[in-house]
């Protein structure tokens, strides 16, 4: 649903020079930071010496589906939840990015009320530094058009003000039903939007008189079976 391209649509429209290329890279959730250590990989070869890598998701236009490519000879037809059937579920064990969560809470011990007060934690933490306005000058203001009018939208929408372990620990589990479920809607990930991040040399960040916010040293990847 997002036409041809995002990365380079995102280019032109943060008026970036037409003569410098984007691409976009797919690694499900992990895609923004896989961009970023290409980003990183394309500066330590000499190909470029600034990058603009980032993450973006945008469920709101994942559209429904159906697949009527060949036609319907008898019967209907459901429409499929491209946020489902190309994001969270997955292509060999058909099971919900949940599932996965509670099979490595499982696997490595970690109980709900671990959980819940991590989340709780990250929840007041992300409340303080909005409020302290931490983040002002890292987000862009984004201009939603409405039926009423533009909207602003210039802070993190997904933060809960005011969470409590009391009032999360209340919540059923959303993927494992009965008592072995550890995983719900509060303590688990959210339905964000993306965030970018611009990478150059340390060389060409004292040209321009730039602090660097964070250093990248070095990174490792490696894969797990799909069943987990």
């Amino acid at each position: 649903g997002q036409g041809q391209n995002p990365a380079r649509q995102a280019s032109v429209a943060a008026s970036i020079p037409y003569s410098v290329p984007a691409w976009s890279c797919q690694m499900i959730c992990g895609s923004g930071l896989k961009a970023v250590c290409l980003g990183a990989q394309s500066i330590l070869t000499e190909n470029a010496r600034i990058v603009v890598a980032g993450g973006v998701e945008c469920m709101s236009k994942a559209p429904h589906v159906v697949p009527m490519r060949v036609g319907v000879k008898v019967g209907d037809m459901s429409l499929q939840d491209t946020i489902l059937c190309d994001g969270l579920m997955d292509a060999f064990y058909n099971y919900h990015m949940g599932v996965t969560a509670e099979n490595v809470a499982m696997q490595w011990h970690v109980s709900r009320e671990e959980q819940d007060k991590f989340a709780v934690q990250s929840q007041n933490r992300t409340e303080a530094a909005q409020k302290a306005g931490y983040f002002e000058k890292e987000i862009v203001p984004v201009s939603v058009p409405s039926r009423r009018g533009p909207i602003e939208v210039s802070t993190d929408e997904f933060p809960r003000h005011g969470s409590t372990f009391e009032a999360m620990s209340k919540l059923k589990p959303a993927f494992a039903k009965g008592v072995s479920g550890t995983v719900t809607a509060a303590n688990a990930s959210g339905i964000n939007d993306g965030a970018a991040v611009i990478l150059m040399k340390k060389s060409e960040a004292d040209k321009k008189c730039l602090k660097p916010l964070a250093q990248i040293v070095s990174w490792v990847e490696a894969g797990l079976h799909p069943a987990i």
